[in-house]
């Protein structure tokens, strides 16, 4: 995910072409149009700090100069600016970094809730920002082939990051006034009893997958399983070959009342038993 992070409007001159009468600093004298430059000084700030990884995004306001005696234009924006690791640190996998991919299907997933299906994602016949490299800039257009946003990577020269930084990528989308409505939305209230977590290894033969295991659990353990993850793999001595022992966390918790350990343990039982009948895996001893 995303921290939301909230900049001011004012900025420097360069960013914006709406000048304040009265300005709160002599540094920042205009209206900002872009919220790109905001958020790549947040970046800059985490990282002089030690933080690789850096996720955020602003909702804001973008302002624009209006027509002689009118008031500036205002239009409401998304912002996002990504760099360091794509996912957290796992020890199952090795770490990889924040790509063009990973952006650009971000902004595909949000241009499709925000403006619909009709929304297409291309290369040219726009104009890209300068904090971006144009050789690595995306344009999003809207089906009548109005350009609403742009992604890509910051150049290096737009940005002061330390020398072991990684690429930082970034997006902009214009939003509309009156957006279609969305997906309702579906609450779930925090939890008000505890939860009881039980740790299970098992032994896996060369042909079950943790995946296997995993849909065999969830399918096994009972309506109150909250959640499920592995956390240890170990291979070697006092291991038969060709086995694999598995690691798992099961987190179980009701929403009526506090569970029982014969209740979780009831529930554990017919985990083994069905892991067993249907994949051939048992608990290691």
């Amino acid at each position: 995910g995303l921290f939301e992070v909230q900049t001011p409007a004012f900025c420097p001159e360069g960013e914006g072409d709406v000048e304040v009468l009265n300005p709160l600093t002599t540094v920042e004298p205009f209206l900002r149009s872009s919220l790109m430059p905001s958020l790549l000084r947040r970046v800059e700030y985490n990282m002089a700090r030690g933080n690789r990884d850096v996720r955020l995004f602003e909702l804001g306001t973008s302002f624009h100069k209006g027509g002689s005696g009118e008031p500036p234009l205002e239009e409401p924006h998304l912002a996002a600016i990504l760099t360091g690791r794509r996912e957290p640190p796992h020890w199952s996998r090795e770490d990889e970094e924040f790509s063009m991919w990973d952006l650009k299907a971000l902004v595909v997933d949000i241009a499709s809730r925000v403006y619909g299906e009709e929304t297409t994602i291309d290369s040219v016949g726009g104009k890209c920002p300068t904090l971006l490299d144009e050789n690595m800039c995306i344009f999003v257009r809207t089906g009548s082939g109005d350009i609403v946003g742009c992604a890509g990577r910051v150049t290096d020269e737009a940005s002061d990051l330390p020398v072991w930084a990684g690429d930082v990528w970034s997006f902009e989308l214009a939003l509309p006034r009156n957006p279609s409505k969305g997906a309702e939305v579906v609450v779930t209230p925090l939890p008000q009893f505890p939860a009881s977590e039980r740790d299970l290894a098992l032994l896996l033969p060369p042909t079950v997958t943790s995946r296997e295991v995993s849909e065999s659990i969830r399918r096994s353990a009972g309506p109150d399983l909250e959640a499920l993850e592995v956390f240890d793999l170990y291979v070697g001595e006092g291991i038969p070959e060709g086995i694999r022992s598995v690691a798992f966390r099961l987190r179980f918790r009701s929403i009526k009342k506090t569970l029982k350990d014969k209740q979780v343990d009831k529930n554990m039982s017919a985990v083994l038993k069905r892991l067993e009948e249907d994949l051939g895996v048992e608990a290691r001893g």
